[in-house]
């Protein structure tokens, strides 16, 4: 197979970008520095590159959890694509919604499985020790769905999340 066979294609929007090039680069694995606390270093980052990525953070039998509780809410308003498997997540049809906001989540999103998710011990300390004090969430979750090469669209959420 040639190098170019072997590209991988992100579709955001219209557009194609190659994964590794120049415009849609690889993003800077951050877990090491997480799982060691060193917050002042993952500041820096942060300040950097603009974002953290970080693995692991989570428990993954509480992810696969709350992972799985979506997907069935999915698959149960039909909104799954029916020639894949459910556990792919692969957005069929959206339902309407404002730029990928599932409407009638709220049971979902402030369920226990979820919550335990969202919520988890470990998400609290990392902020916590990330921004030097205590970290707050919303006591509303809201879920959004894209179908796959589509996009929610630019939006800021500083109605919400301050500025």
């Amino acid at each position: 197979r040639s190098p170019a066979a072997n590209r991988k294609i992100a579709v955001l929007g219209d557009r194609e970008f190659v994964l590794g090039s120049e415009k849609l680069g690889l993003l800077r694995d951050s877990s090491d520095l997480a799982h060691a606390s060193a917050f002042a270093d993952l500041r820096s980052r942060l300040n950097e590159d603009g974002y953290l990525f970080v693995r692991g953070l989570l428990p993954k039998e509480i992810v696969v959890t709350a992972r799985h509780l979506v997907l069935k809410y999915l698959h149960d308003q039909g909104m799954l694509a029916s020639d894949k498997p459910i556990e792919e997540g692969w957005v069929g049809v959206p339902q309407e919604s404002d730029q990928g906001r599932l409407k009638g989540a709220e049971d979902l999103c402030s369920s226990p499985g979820v919550l335990a998710c969202v919520e988890h011990q470990a998400l609290q300390s990392f902020f916590d020790g990330l921004f030097e004090r205590r970290s707050v969430t919303y006591d509303y979750k809201w879920l959004r769905t894209v179908r796959r090469g589509k996009s929610s669209g630019f939006h800021m959420d500083t109605v919400y999340m301050g500025n």
